[in-house]
C-alpha cells in the first residue's frame, strides 16, 4: 500500500495544513509545486531537476563572469518578483525568447514594464498601438532617471502608424515615416544588397509549384527597387511608386523594359534585355506576383508612412531612439510584409555599423506577435550572429507550434541562443511537452508498506479395522484438528525518477489567473516568479506615475494614483 510520496528526509504530514490567508504576491510562487523543491536531500540524487532555493536566488548574481540574474536594476531586463516584493532582472549578450498564451497578460507584465525601464534603443511591433501610447511619453523623457550609460538628454520617439491607432500624449509621435528607398545607391554593391533584402522582405516565399514565380519575382523587384531609386527625383523616390509601375499595364511595362535596357547600371540594363525576351506568359506571371504581394502599398496610410524618412536606422546605436511599428491586428495577415521588412533592414542597419561602441548600448528588438511575420531566414540566420553586434532579440510568441510551423527544422535556433526563456500562460501541449521535458526529472522517495496474515486450519484422523473386532482383537478410530496462524509487516522506500512537473501541473502553475512566470537560464535551475503588472498596487511602487493611459480604458485604481488626486484637488482649492 503506497501511502506517501516524499523527499527522503521528510517526514510524512501528520495533519492537513492550516490554510494560508495571505495574498497570492506575498507567497512563494513555488508554494504548491508538486516535486523538486528545496527541502533537505540526504542523498546525492541522479535525477537534477528542481527549484532553486532563497539562498541560490540570492546567488545567482554574486558570479563576476557570465550571465547576471538576479536583483533588478536599471539596465537589467526585468524579469517578475519574488513573494517580498523583491525584483529579479537578468543581463547578457545574448536574446530573449517570450512564449506567453493569447491573452495571458505580455504586455503589462513583461513589455510594458522592460520598455519603461530599457536604457537603450528599442524597435517596437506594437500590434494595437497600446505600447507607444502607454510608454512613448516615459521613453521620450530620458534624463537622470534612466540610470544610462549614454549620453544624457531626451530619448527620440517615432511611432509609425499609418491606421493612427496610438492615442492620449504619445499621438504627437504618431506622425513619423521611414523611406528604404531615401539613401539606397543602386550605383554600389551595398545598394543593390539593399534592394534585395527589401523584394526579400516583401515577397514571400511559395512552396511546391510558386516557388519559381516568388523566385523570379524577387528578383525582377530587386531592379525595379534600383530603378525607381536610379532615376525618380525625391519626392516620388518609394516603394508606392514601385507599386504603380508593376500595376500599369502591359504597353507602359514594354517601355520601361526599353529604357531599363539602356540604362548604365549593369544589373538594370541586363534585367531590361531579359524582360524584352521573356514570353508573354511567363512574365505576366512574374508581374502578377509582385503586384499580389505588394497590393498592401495601395492606399493614402502607407503611403504616408512611407513618403519620408524621420530617423535613420543607422543612429539606434548611437543615440537613444525608439520606434513603434503600429499595425493593428486585423491588418497583420495583410501588411505584415511592411513589418518584414522594416526588421529586416533594421537588421541590416546594425550589422553595417558594426560592434557597439563604449558607452553604447544593445539595441532591443522588441518583436510582439512574431509568428505574424512568417518565415525570415534574415532573422533565423541572425539569431546566432547578431548579437555580437549590439542587438537583443526578442521574438514573443504564443506557443512553439508557431515556431515550429515557421522554421521547420530551424526552430530550435530562437531557443539556443536565447540567454532567457520565459513561459506563462501556455496551454498547448506542444509547448507544456517541451517545457516539462526541459525541466527535466527529480526523485521522489515512495514509501510502500505492506502487511500480510495467514490462517491454517487441518483437521485428521484414522478409523480402526472393524474384522479385528469380530476375532477378539480391537479396533481404534482417532480425530486431530490443528491451527495456525502467521503473518507480517513491511516497510520500505523506494527512489524514483519522476518529470520535475507534468503538462498538466505546468498549465496550472503558470496559467494567467495564478500570475506566476516560468524562468529558464541557461546553466541554472529554473525559477518561478511573480509576474509583475505595471498598473497593479504591488508593482505602483516601481511602475506609478510612469505610464501613460489608453484612451477608453482606466486601469485599477492605486494608493498612489488616490493620493495624488487629493494632493491635486487639494493644491487647486
Amino acid at each position: 500500500m503506497a501511502w506517501w510520496t516524499g523527499k527522503r528526509g521528510s517526514a510524512a504530514p501528520a495533519a492537513p495544513a492550516v490554510a494560508d490567508t495571505r495574498p497570492r504576491h506575498e507567497r512563494d510562487a513555488t508554494e504548491g509545486f508538486p516535486r523538486g523543491l528545496p527541502d533537505g536531500d540526504r542523498h546525492k540524487p541522479s535525477a537534477l531537476g528542481r527549484w532553486p532555493s532563497a539562498d541560490e536566488m540570492a546567488e545567482f548574481q554574486s558570479r563576476p563572469d557570465g550571465p547576471k540574474f538576479g536583483e533588478w536594476k536599471p539596465g537589467m531586463f526585468l524579469v517578475g518578483r519574488d513573494h517580498k516584493g523583491r525584483y529579479y532582472g537578468h543581463d547578457d549578450d545574448r536574446h530573449v525568447l517570450t512564449v506567453a498564451g493569447s491573452r495571458a497578460g505580455k504586455g503589462v507584465s513583461l513589455i510594458v514594464p522592460n520598455l519603461l525601464f530599457w536604457p537603450g534603443s528599442a524597435l517596437v511591433i506594437d500590434p494595437k498601438g497600446e505600447l507607444a501610447t502607454l510608454t512613448a511619453s516615459r521613453r521620450s523623457a530620458g534624463g537622470s532617471d534612466w540610470s544610462v550609460p549614454l549620453t544624457p538628454g531626451e530619448g527620440e520617439v517615432y511611432a509609425l502608424d499609418p491606421f493612427s491607432r496610438v492615442t492620449g500624449d504619445a499621438r504627437q509621435h504618431a506622425f513619423a515615416g521611414f523611406n528604404p528607398l531615401a539613401d539606397l545607391d543602386p550605383a554600389t554593391g551595398e545598394g543593390a544588397d539593399l534592394a534585395y533584402q527589401l523584394a526579400d522582405a516583401l515577397i514571400i516565399q511559395s512552396d511546391g509549384d510558386g516557388a519559381h514565380w516568388t523566385q523570379a519575382a524577387r528578383a525582377l523587384l530587386t531592379v525595379l527597387v534600383m530603378w525607381v531609386a536610379a532615376t525618380e527625383p525625391p519626392a516620388s523616390k518609394n516603394l508606392v511608386t514601385v507599386r504603380r509601375i508593376v500595376t500599369k499595364g502591359e504597353a507602359a511595362l514594354n517601355a520601361l523594359w526599353v529604357a531599363m535596357a539602356e540604362h548604365g547600371i549593369d544589373l538594370i540594363g541586363r534585367t531590361g534585355e531579359a524582360m524584352q525576351g521573356t514570353q508573354a506568359k511567363e512574365l505576366n506571371s512574374i508581374i502578377s506576383t509582385i503586384a499580389t504581394q505588394t497590393a498592401f502599398l495601395e492606399g493614402e496610410q502607407m503611403a504616408r508612412v512611407l513618403s519620408a524618412s524621420s530617423f535613420r536606422l543607422e543612429d539606434l546605436k548611437a543615440k537613444r531612439i525608439t520606434v513603434y511599428l503600429c499595425l493593428p491586428a486585423t491588418r497583420l495577415a495583410t501588411h505584415g510584409r511592411w513589418l518584414r521588412m522594416f526588421v529586416t533592414l533594421a537588421m541590416d542597419a546594425m550589422e553595417r555599423t558594426g560592434p557597439l561602441r563604449d558607452g553604447q548600448h544593445r539595441v532591443l528588438f522588441c518583436l510582439d506577435e512574431f509568428a505574424a511575420l512568417g518565415t525570415m531566414e534574415t532573422v533565423e540566420k541572425a539569431a546566432g550572429q547578431i548579437a555580437s553586434f549590439g542587438v537583443k532579440l526578442w521574438p514573443i510568441i504564443q506557443d512553439l507550434t508557431q515556431l515550429k510551423r515557421d522554421y521547420k527544422d530551424g526552430w530550435e535556433t530562437f531557443m539556443g541562443n536565447a540567454g532567457l526563456l520565459t513561459f506563462f500562460g501556455n496551454t498547448d501541449l506542444t509547448t507544456t511537452d517541451h517545457i516539462a521535458a526541459r525541466l527535466g526529472e527529480t526523485e521522489v522517495v515512495r514509501i510502500v508498506e505492506s502487511a500480510n496474515e495467514t490462517w491454517q486450519d487441518a483437521v485428521g484422523g484414522s478409523r480402526g479395522d472393524p474384522m479385528m473386532a469380530l476375532v477378539g482383537g480391537q479396533s481404534n478410530n482417532t480425530e486431530s484438528t490443528n491451527q495456525s496462524k502467521g503473518g507480517g509487516q513491511s516497510k520500505g522506500e523506494q527512489i524514483q525518477r519522476v518529470p520535475l512537473m507534468h503538462a498538466s501541473e505546468i498549465v496550472q502553475a503558470f496559467s494567467r489567473e495564478r500570475g506566476n512566470i516560468l524562468v529558464m537560464i541557461p546553466d541554472k535551475p529554473p525559477c518561478a516568479l511573480h509576474r509583475c503588472v505595471h498598473h497593479s498596487e504591488e508593482d505602483d511602487g516601481l511602475f506609478g506615475g510612469l505610464f501613460g493611459t489608453i484612451e477608453g480604458q482606466k486601469p485599477p485604481r492605486t494608493k498612489r494614483a488616490e493620493r495624488e488626486e487629493r494632493e491635486s484637488v487639494g493644491k487647486r482649492a
